[in-house]
């Protein structure tokens, strides 16, 4: 990370704006009086981009931000310019006091230069902005103040961190983490493959033993159809059977409607005789 442009407002010791211009500058000296405002440069930076200042965090269950605001005011803002990867992003934090929430006091906002303007990539909440910052810069705070910056009074800092804090700082500074992650990938992608090829053995065991039954399915197959052309002719002569009993039944259904009308033509005949 390349910091190409600083703007504080009202924040620490700068009251309103205040603009640091960096470009074409490699190698810089702050000078001055206790108190002038040197740290305080360094701190908008680590502000802007991590939430942190004079060591310490601000918001998002840190300290109250309120004391970094200058005195009398009651909103601060810092603008950073950088280059990260080849490319000009900058990040702008917020703070007001006046806030109705203290979610929504903090504002971040991560851009990148298209070549035609700045372009907002932020989304969602303000750590999520920070964790964006974080994976663009591919180190946190801790690892910052322990390598590219040491904290006035704390240049012993990573030497008289604990073994488990050296090792975290120094898998920082070296991207050691992207092989953890692509680490943890490759092991979840074996898993994957495990369990695939585990389902993939318990098909082919239930396969093996489907074919392991082919012969008795063939022998059963077999004598169903041997049973099958003992039947046939036994349905066909038991279809014709049917046939015939239904022709009859037709026939004696017939002579019964005929037996009816004549019964009911001799009944009216003695009724008409009578009379």
């Amino acid at each position: 990370m390349i910091p190409r442009q600083l703007r504080l407002y009202n924040f620490m010791s700068y009251q309103g704006e205040t603009e640091l211009d960096l470009y074409g500058i490699h190698v810089a000296c702050l000078s001055g009086d206790n108190g002038n405002g040197k740290s305080a440069l360094l701190d908008a930076m680590t502000w802007a981009l991590w939430g942190w200042a004079r060591g310490r965090r601000y918001g998002q269950g840190g300290a109250s931000p309120d004391e970094l605001v200058y005195q009398g005011q009651t909103e601060m803002e810092i603008t950073l310019d950088f280059e990260a990867n080849d490319t000009d992003h900058r990040v702008i934090r917020k703070y007001s006091k006046n806030a109705k929430s203290r979610n929504a006091a903090t504002i971040v906002d991560l851009q990148v230069n298209t070549g035609e303007g700045y372009r907002s990539l932020t989304v969602g909440s303000v750590g999520d902005s920070e964790r964006q910052l974080q994976h663009l810069l591919r180190m946190d705070y801790e690892t910052f103040v322990n390598s590219a910056f040491l904290l006035q009074g704390q240049a012993d800092r990573f030497t008289t961190s604990k073994p488990a804090e050296r090792k975290e700082t120094l898998a920082g500074i070296l991207g050691l983490s992207l092989y953890e992650r692509l680490e943890d990938r490759a092991k979840e992608r074996v898993r994957e493959h495990d369990s695939l090829l585990a389902r993939n053995q318990i098909d082919r065991e239930s396969v093996e033993r489907a074919l392991g039954r082919r012969p008795e399915i063939e022998e059963t197959l077999a004598v169903a159809e041997e049973s099958l052309e003992e039947v046939t002719p036994q349905l066909s002569s038991a279809k014709a059977e049917e046939d015939m009993l239904l022709a009859r039944l037709d026939t004696l259904q017939r002579v019964q409607q005929e037996a009816q009308e004549l019964r009911e033509t001799i009944t009216r005949g003695e009724v008409e005789a009578k009379q």
